[in-house]
């Protein structure tokens, strides 16, 4: 049985083209671990929580999984191997533009082992309206 995530839908995990191609079989590109982590963070935040918002006339597309022919990765002109297209990294974005304080809170759960496999945060300089978390395996927590 597939897990899916309780608090978001694939077409907020995945870009426009991902979902075009994949549809709701978008799911098995996500591990079921990713996917807890993430419902995770969104339960223990307690507030609404933004990956992509395409779906609904919003201008997030590749806050989730990029594909090699989403915008971003088409465009780069060298080596690029970001966790968004390993399924491994999101930009969250508090609905009410919070971001410090989604930012703190992805922070203390990652430190405290408590955001599933996520194991990085970009940042907040880097990422004034946004929180970037992922899997990759580091020693430094912020990146």
């Amino acid at each position: 049985m597939i897990y899916k995530c309780h608090y978001f839908g694939i077409k907020e995990l995945v870009s426009p083209i991902v979902y075009e191609k994949w549809g709701e079989q978008a799911w098995m590109f996500f591990k079921e671990s990713t996917l807890k982590g993430l419902d995770t963070v969104r339960e223990t935040y307690g507030l609404p929580i933004i990956i992509n918002n395409w779906a609904n006339g919003g201008n997030l597309k590749q806050c989730g999984l990029r594909s090699n022919m989403d915008e971003m990765v088409k465009n780069k002109k060298s080596l690029y191997l970001s966790a968004h297209c390993l399924s491994k990294g999101f930009d969250l974005h508090d609905k009410y533009g919070h971001n410090q304080k989604l930012w703190q809170h992805c922070y203390n759960l990652i430190k405290q082992s408590k955001a599933g496999d996520f194991k990085r945060i970009e940042n907040i300089q880097s990422t004034p309206t946004w929180t970037h978390i992922d899997e990759f395996q580091t020693n430094d927590l912020i990146f």
